[in-house]
C-alpha cells in the first residue's frame, strides 16, 4: 500500500485578514471596511454604509464609544423638530377636553333645570338616546379615520424625505463631477 500524505493548512493565516463589522456583524476581508474613528480592537472596523446609516439614525457624526468625530465624508440629515408634533398633539388633546367639559356643563345645567322646575318627565329622552347612539357609532369611526390619516401622512412624509435625499445626493454628485471637469480643464 502507498503512503498517505496529509497536508494541513494553518487556518489562522486565513482568518487573520478577516474582520467583523461592528454594526452589522458581517465578517469580510479588512479591505471592505473603514476605521472611521479612534476605536481599536474588534470595534475598529465597520462598513462605510453601516456607519453612514448609523449617523443618519442618531443625528450626529460622533462615535458613541470613543467620542471622536468620524473622519471626513460622513454627514447627517437634519431631523424635523418634535416640538411641532407635540404642539399639535397638545392642541388636539386640549380641544377634546374642552368639548367634554362643555358637554358635561350642558348636561348639568339641563339636569339642574329639571330639578328646579320639578319636571319628572324628560322631553329630551328620545333626543338623548339618539345622540348617545350616534356618538357611539360616529366617535369610533372618527378615531379610525384620524388614525388612518395620520399613518398616511407619516408615510407620505417619509417618502418625500427619501426622494429629497436622493435628489440632493444626485445634485452633489453632479456638482462634484463638474468641479472635477473644471479642474482637469485648468
Amino acid at each position: 500500500m502507498g503512503d498517505v500524505i496529509l497536508f494541513i493548512e494553518d487556518s489562522s493565516d486565513l482568518k487573520s485578514n478577516f474582520s467583523r463589522c461592528r454594526i452589522c456583524h458581517e465578517e469580510e476581508p479588512e479591505s471592505y471596511f473603514e476605521a472611521p474613528c479612534s476605536c481599536s480592537g474588534t470595534l475598529k472596523f465597520a462598513h462605510r454604509d453601516c456607519i453612514q446609516r448609523w449617523c443618519d439614525e442618531k443625528g450626529n457624526t460622533i462615535c458613541e464609544i470613543c467620542l471622536q468625530e468620524y473622519k471626513p465624508g460622513y454627514t447627517t440629515t437634519s431631523k424635523p423638530s418634535r416640538f411641532i408634533e407635540a404642539a399639535v398633539t397638545i392642541r388636539g388633546a386640549s380641544c377634546c377636553r374642552y368639548l367634554a367639559l362643555l358637554f358635561s356643563v350642558v348636561l348639568l345645567i339641563k339636569h339642574a333645570f329639571d330639578v328646579v322646575y320639578g319636571a319628572n318627565e324628560y322631553p329630551f329622552t328620545i333626543f338623548t338616546v339618539f345622540a348617545l347612539k350616534a356618538i357611539g357609532i360616529l366617535l369610533p369611526m372618527l378615531v379610525i379615520i384620524r388614525t388612518v390619516a395620520a399613518i398616511q401622512s407619516s408615510l407620505r412624509h417619509q417618502f418625500l424625505e427619501s426622494e429629497e435625499d436622493a435628489l440632493s445626493s444626485e445634485e452633489e454628485d453632479h456638482g462634484l463631477e463638474e468641479e472635477e471637469q473644471q479642474q482637469h480643464l485648468a
